[in-house]
């Protein structure tokens, strides 16, 4: 119980502590008072058994809820993965129950952090195309997300999407 305790505050540490990500909001998405908008993961080759998913999640209300789901009709259901610091102080990636998004607070999923893991993928993901993929919060319900698949980044991607000013 103790480790999990510890686990659990490390990935809520991590997750404030990690800067986001600029990048352009994409499709925006809302239940209740949740918003999700930039869902996005990389093309993958017909092989790949997982991808991971990025996005935004943003808490407009007055009371936190928890992202506990995540389907597509094409893979297992969703994982959601965070990098946590150990009682010995080494970094490692844990699979977490649940993500708690507290009243006015927007977390970015993103490489390095938070994310969400697509398993037993079906099908090969292919640049500018798309998937849908339905979220579980506890207390918003079911979302529906629009999921696009972009270029391969490599390490150094920003993500910024906007227009160079000329």
């Amino acid at each position: 119980m103790r480790n999990t305790l510890i686990a659990a505050a490390a990935v809520v540490g991590l997750v404030a502590a990690v800067p986001a990500i600029a990048h352009h909001a994409g499709e925006i998405s809302q239940a209740g008072d949740i918003r999700v908008s930039h869902a996005w993961t990389e093309e993958t080759s017909a092989m790949a058994h997982a991808v991971d998913v990025y996005l935004t999640v943003e808490n407009t209300g007055e009371v936190a809820d928890r992202l506990v789901g995540a389907n597509t009709g094409f893979t297992e259901p969703g994982v959601f993965q965070a990098s946590v610091i150990g009682t010995d102080g080494a970094v490692a990636v844990r699979e977490v129950p649940a993500v708690t998004i507290e009243p006015g607070q927007s977390i970015t999923f993103q490489p390095g952090g938070i994310h969400i893991v697509l398993n037993d993928v079906q099908q090969a993901l292919m640049a500018g195309d798309h998937f849908d993929m339905t979220l579980e919060f506890e207390t918003a319900g079911t979302l529906a997300v629009e999921v696009e698949i972009e270029e391969p980044h490599g390490e150094d991607h920003d993500h910024d999407h906007g227009d160079a000013a000329g």
